[in-house]
């Protein structure tokens, strides 16, 4: 097998190539992959990814500054969506609330909730960088995953936004706008989830 042209053909310049990925879609065993990235990486086709063991990349050989991989799209690639585009996971905590202007607090860590998570709650290392993965209170799909990840948010609204629900009802609106369910009925669930901190049950 032409592993460099499978690279060539199947991956982006800096898109994160995972090590477990390749055994899964060549159906290849372990020892035959780990040889396969060792010459392509002696080769210079790829590069390992510093970070964390078991990630490359291909680097871009016209990048204006030395080419590298970013935190933020190993963990979109490997948390937040599956091989087929389709959405397994959501950023939550302080970064989604900076998202939406919420807060102008910093978040240290990326918080992360994803179908690929089984435990509770797990920290995992990025070099110095931490990413805290949650199991999923509901299967996270297409359809459902901004209105999980507003329903988090407002369950721990006073830990994350620095306004009031009042003043952050029309942001939050504005991010589920293509959500197919009327803006009436979000804003009841929404005040219900602010006076209750309770969980509401959402159909796949």
């Amino acid at each position: 097998m032409d592993f460099q042209k499978y690279l060539e053909c199947n991956f982006k310049y800096e898109e994160p190539i995972f090590a477990e990925e390749l055994k899964q879609k060549l159906n290849a065993n372990p020892n035959t992959i780990r040889q396969y990235l060792k010459k392509a990486t002696d080769s210079g086709v790829i590069v390992r990814y510093a970070l964390k063991n078991g990630i490359y990349y291909k680097p871009n050989p016209n990048a204006l500054f030395r080419s590298s991989l970013n935190l933020y799209d190993v963990i979109k690639k490997k948390y937040l969506f599956d091989q087929n585009t389709n959405r397994i996971g959501y950023i939550t905590g302080l970064s989604f609330a900076n998202e939406l202007r919420l807060t102008t607090q910093n978040a240290l860590a990326y918080e992360i909730v994803t179908n690929r998570e089984t435990m509770r709650s797990r920290k995992v290392l990025y070099g110095k960088n931490t990413v805290f993965l949650k199991k999923p209170r509901f299967r996270v799909n297409n359809a459902n995953y901004k209105l999980l990840q507003v329903f988090d948010l407002v369950s721990n609204f006073e830990l994350y936004c620095d306004v009031t629900m009042e003043e952050s009802m029309e942001k939050i609106l504005d991010y589920l706008k293509d959500v197919k369910i009327s803006k009436g009925r979000i804003k009841k669930m929404l005040i219900f989830l602010s006076r209750e901190r309770s969980v509401i049950y959402l159909q796949e």
